[in-house]
């Protein structure tokens, strides 16, 4: 389909920001050497040499990672989709949804829709008490900034090749070079919008932490939701013939939802439960915490970062 979303394939570093989290990513790197993935642990020296700051401990190397701009990659995806006869309908939530004899009967402000097979894949977006999708996923916000490009000197001496990384730490951090050569970072952390714009100054003084060189004009800030599950695995669910579900990428959407994608037309295509690579469940396994884990998430969010700078204070 000739995707034109900035792809590149330089690698993926998770970076240890503890020596505790250091035997951690030897197991996990046991786990994909297991499955036939050859994964290698990279030592401090190595990390600092490939990232361009010595602030982690090591890292675990995955040379199959890379980065893509994720709203072109949509854009692009829509695309296709439409090139292959698809037809998209904004600002066109539905209401309801209804079995009927022949399918299904969707329902919005605008009219209604009958269709032989439903795929619901909102995520942390919709209503979320829709099919019981509300009770098993805790919506938190993700938020990026990026910097206006960097002086050359500085793009060939930080994340060499290409490469990206996302960290141990209890609200990771994640970063890379975009292809224009702006600082691109992102986080977890914000419990709403109102807490958006700490949370981007927050960014702009971690990325500054790394790699105090940047220059910081954090010209560009967004940010957007992302569904967690209570095992941070997603869910796939079949509550009647012909009805899908796919929800609680934990922030690995764009890879995963996309992977995602393929099964769910299988499904509806025939494939039989059996051969899928995920188990099919047929109801939503609910997160009991989840709704109290909503009214306390600024709570839990100041004791985790608190947590965060504790353990940064005493060097672990």
């Amino acid at each position: 389909h000739r995707i034109a979303c900035d792809a590149r394939r330089g690698g993926w570093l998770q970076p240890a920001a503890s020596a505790r989290h250091l035997p951690v990513l030897e197991r996990r790197m046991a786990q994909w050497r297991a499955r036939g993935v050859e994964l290698s642990l990279l030592s401090r020296g190595e990390t600092a040499e490939r990232l361009g700051t010595d602030a982690y401990h090591g890292a675990l190397f995955d040379p199959r990672g890379g980065s893509l701009h994720p709203l072109r990659y949509a854009r692009e995806l829509a695309g296709a989709a439409m090139r292959a006869g698809a037809r998209l309908f904004r600002r066109s939530p539905v209401r309801g949804v209804h079995r009927t004899g022949e399918g299904w009967r969707l329902a919005t402000p605008r009219g209604e829709l009958r269709c032989g097979a439903v795929i619901c894949a909102t995520n942390a977006y919709g209503d979320p008490a829709a099919m019981g999708v509300g009770r098993c996923i805790l919506p938190v916000w993700s938020v990026q900034v990026a910097t206006d490009p960097q002086p050359p000197a500085l793009r060939a001496r930080i994340l060499k090749d290409g490469i990206c990384a996302s960290d141990t730490r209890r609200f990771l951090t994640y970063f890379r070079l975009d292809p224009d050569g702006r600082f691109v970072i992102g986080g977890r952390g914000a419990p709403s919008t109102r807490g958006r714009a700490r949370a981007f100054a927050a960014l702009g003084r971690r990325a500054l932490a790394l790699f105090p060189e940047l220059e910081p004009s954090w010209r560009f800030a967004w940010g957007g939701l992302v569904a967690l599950t209570e095992n941070h695995l997603p869910q796939l669910v079949e509550p009647a013939p012909g009805l899908l579900l796919a929800f609680g990428y934990n922030g690995r959407g764009v890879a995963l939802a996309t992977a995602i994608g393929r099964v769910l037309a299988d499904r509806l295509c025939g494939a039989e439960e059996g051969d899928l690579p995920l188990p099919l469940l047929r109801r939503p396994r609910p997160w009991p915490l989840a709704p109290w884990l909503r009214l306390q998430l600024p709570l839990a969010t100041g004791l985790a970062a608190l947590l965060e700078r504790g353990a940064a204070a005493r060097g672990r």
